[in-house]
């Protein structure tokens, strides 16, 4: 299933949605029920100082490929989640993610520590807190690479926050895709590609910016485009 001949239109409902605003261009599992709930009281968050730019898109999307060409060309604070999974062959600990046990990570909850949490296919992810707002306290613009139910969040505890999703060209790309990394069994793509479909339809009609990945750099020019808009706006 491909998005259209009008690439910036991949879903019709985009005609009455005026928040779709640019072109539209890894996940691993089925969101589970249990999540965080954040306050709209901006949980802890201090006035505005720098741009909040949450990112989301399926597994096998190319969105890290993305966000590591917009972190070399751009000034961007990059929020490390914390994870209970297993860390992956070439996963830097503190660089893709915060590993650590499920005891520590209850811990961050209970202690107030995270901005953001939830559940993914039995293990748990979540933003810290501190580090974001040392970030916005220096007036540094933060990205975050986190799923649907975290974005969600933050921007219910942070309006301001700017949520874009990286899309495939196609659904049967990002099969080729996912196929092509060789780490996803029969049953697995076919859950993965039911986790692509809900996150897509959550973020056409949640997210700001869609951004299609059938080109790297033109997808990276997208999402300079969204930032400099974004800092523009405040």
């Amino acid at each position: 299933m491909a998005w259209g001949a009008d690439r910036r239109l991949p879903y019709s409902i985009c005609l009455e949605r005026p928040i779709c605003k640019t072109p539209p261009g890894d996940v691993d599992a089925q969101p589970e029920a249990q999540s965080a709930v954040v306050t709209t009281d901006h949980s802890g968050l201090p006035p505005r100082k720098g741009t909040l730019l949450v990112v989301s898109g399926p597994s096998g999307v190319g969105k890290s490929t993305i966000l590591e060409e917009v972190r070399e060309s751009a000034e961007l604070f990059f929020s490390v989640s914390m994870t209970t999974r297993r860390r992956r062959t070439g996963e830097v600990d503190g660089v893709h993610y915060r590993f650590v046990s499920r005891e520590a990570f209850e811990n961050a909850v209970s202690s107030g520590e995270l901005l953001e949490w939830a559940t993914y296919g039995g293990n748990l992810y979540g933003t810290p807190k501190g580090p974001v707002i040392e970030a916005l306290e220096r007036g540094e613009d933060v990205l975050f690479d986190i799923e649907n139910d975290g974005a969600h969040q933050i921007h219910a505890a942070y309006r301001n926050a700017v949520l874009v999703f990286i899309l495939p060209p196609s659904m049967d790309e990002l099969e080729r895709r996912l196929r092509r990394r060789g780490d996803t069994s029969g049953g697995d793509m076919k859950r993965r590609l039911a986790v692509a479909e809900a996150q897509i339809a959550d973020a056409v009609q949640n997210y700001d910016h869609l951004v299609v990945n059938d080109s790297i750099a033109t997808a990276v020019q997208e999402m300079a485009s969204i930032l400099a808009s974004a800092r523009d706006s405040f």
